[in-house]
């Protein structure tokens, strides 16, 4: 008789056990429900809007740049949520952000690990409704794509930073976070 050696991946659930029901009664949305619910909130633009930045303690003077050009393209408020670097945010955490929040920022995946857990925290904002985009460095794309699938949401938007953005300063990291306040429009249609 053949020997089975079960390997479990710690940052999901094993193949046999059942999430628990919280996580059951939160399908992952697809892209067109994020795209209509982006249209209803109206994410096309920021104006009067609630953005949650969940920072994983990489988004560093980029986080308060983009916050500043978020501000800038008259979101109501910006708010920044921890989460850590070696696990997901917890789930109080993101119950908060998706209760408060009309979108939300997820980042900085500048590693292979800190790239899978914010993919992470992204898609379990997007199963509770909210319409999120996590932030990478593009070498991490790979990584960002097996996580979303891996975590059930395989559409979960992800944008592309310049790979220097947590040591950028001055006129380069003030363009970056202007552009990508403007990307972050496109995510909701």
């Amino acid at each position: 008789m053949p020997q089975t050696i079960r390997v479990y991946d710690p940052r999901t659930y094993p193949v046999e056990a059942a999430p628990p029901a919280r996580a059951e009664a939160a399908p992952p949305h697809g892209t067109e429900d994020l795209r209509r619910r982006g249209q209803r909130l109206g994410v096309r633009s920021l104006t009067g809007k609630v953005i949650a930045l969940v920072d994983n303690r990489k988004l560093l003077a980029f986080g308060a740049a983009l916050r500043d050009q978020l501000l800038a393209q008259g979101a109501a408020d910006v708010v920044r949520y921890d989460s850590p670097t070696y696990r997901p945010a917890a789930d109080e955490t993101l119950d908060e952000v998706a209760a408060t929040s009309d979108a939300a920022i997820t980042g900085l995946g500048n590693c292979g690990s800190c790239t899978a857990l914010t993919c992470q925290d992204g898609a379990r904002l997007s199963q509770r409704g909210l319409l999120s985009a996590t932030l990478i460095i593009p070498q991490f794309q790979f990584v960002a794509t097996t996580a979303t699938t891996t975590f059930g949401y395989a559409e979960h938007p992800v944008l592309h930073v310049r790979e220097d953005v947590d040591f950028a300063t001055g006129d380069p990291l003030e363009r970056e976070a202007e552009r990508v306040a403007r990307l972050i429009l496109t995510v909701g249609g």
